[in-house]
């Protein structure tokens, strides 16, 4: 008799854990298939190609050829521009300003070797004046990078009002992966009330070949453009300026 139990017992163990074991394999084979049809789902959706959209910085805002006082503003704009590219490349007239990591406070900059040690943002300011004799106020922002694979530029120019009337943005970086070293630029002009009346886009490699965006990893940054000279002088107190 006490053979006969143990047998029976021996015989319900076995069957319970063989019983287990085959509900585990049944789920493992479930689990797997499930995984199978998951994966096939990613690889469809990373399959489907999506069409690049261009951000705000790289749209562009076509002058309207219609609009005679739009024309004019951006025609002296571009005068003035030229006006003040002159002077920088004679070096005349122009003052410069310089932030440091030792140093945050705006101060002045000095032409020397060791001017450029531990510097974190550069000012060149200039004012001038139009073919009307107003007072145009533009300053020339350069944010360094320490280990030098970029820089930020944004040029500001201010008419007589103090209002913001041409704006440029120039990021230029040995990152973007389509270029040795990619040049990317954004120019608006604005009218009186601040409105965007022509707003161009260009992207070149250090040959002056166009790059296609799509190609490209192009930074992009939080920056303030400053539609007043008194906002601007408030985040950056600049004596020659004020």
């Amino acid at each position: 008799m006490k053979t006969f139990k143990i047998y029976f017992l021996f015989s319900f163990a076995f069957s319970f854990v063989c019983l287990t074991m085959n509900a585990q394999v049944e789920e493992t084979n479930t689990n797997d298939s499930t995984n199978i049809v998951d994966t096939a789902n990613i690889a469809n959706t990373n399959d489907e190609s999506e069409e690049y959209a261009p951000d705000d910085e790289e749209k562009t805002i076509d002058l309207d050829i219609n609009n005679q006082e739009n024309q004019d503003i951006v025609n002296s704009i571009n005068n003035i521009i030229s006006q003040i590219q002159q002077l920088q490349e004679q070096d005349t007239l122009f003052s410069y300003y310089a932030t440091y990591e030792y140093n945050p406070q705006i101060t002045e900059f000095s032409d020397s070797k060791t001017a450029m040690k531990d510097i974190v943002s550069k000012f060149d300011v200039v004012k001038v004046k139009d073919e009307k004799d107003s007072n145009f106020s533009y300053v020339k922002e350069t944010i360094f990078n320490s280990n030098q694979a970029w820089d930020y530029i944004y040029e500001r120019l201010y008419n007589n009002e103090g209002k913001l009337v041409y704006f440029v943005r120039r990021y230029n970086t040995f990152n973007s992966g389509c270029a040795e070293v990619a040049f990317e630029q954004s120019d608006y002009y604005f009218n009186n009330n601040g409105d965007i009346i022509k707003k161009t886009y260009n992207i070149y490699d250090s040959h002056n070949n166009v790059l296609n965006i799509q190609n490209c990893w192009m930074e992009r940054e939080s920056y303030d453009k400053f539609m007043s000279l008194k906002d601007f002088l408030t985040e950056n107190p600049i004596k020659d300026l004020e």
